[in-house]
């Protein structure tokens, strides 16, 4: 797991950022009180823990069939997480590609 990233993105059902990426899982910023954040910790950060959000994905066929999608999958979650991430113009830490 990693230390988290700072990566912050839509996840959580807005039209605007409302993830922010905590200790390597997603924490919803809308729902903030004064003892911290409520609504989150069991989702995978896409960008700094793609193999986990890919793992959780419902895959099919044989055991090397799997691995192959699962590894195509981390790859396209990554993606999509640096791309949400520069339409928001977020900098992301931990990452060569901050």
């Amino acid at each position: 797991m990693s230390a988290g990233c700072g990566w912050e993105g839509r996840a959580f059902g807005a039209h605007y950022p409302d993830a922010t990426c905590i200790d390597g899982v997603l924490w919803d910023m809308d729902s903030i009180d004064d003892d911290g954040m409520l609504h989150g910790g069991d989702r995978p950060c896409p960008h700094c823990c793609p193999h986990e959000v890919a793992d959780n994905a419902a895959l099919s066929g044989n055991a090397r069939q799997r691995r192959v999608q699962r590894r195509a999958l981390a790859r396209k979650v990554k993606a999509r997480a640096i791309a949400e991430a520069a339409r928001w113009n977020v900098k992301l830490g931990g990452s060569r590609h901050a």
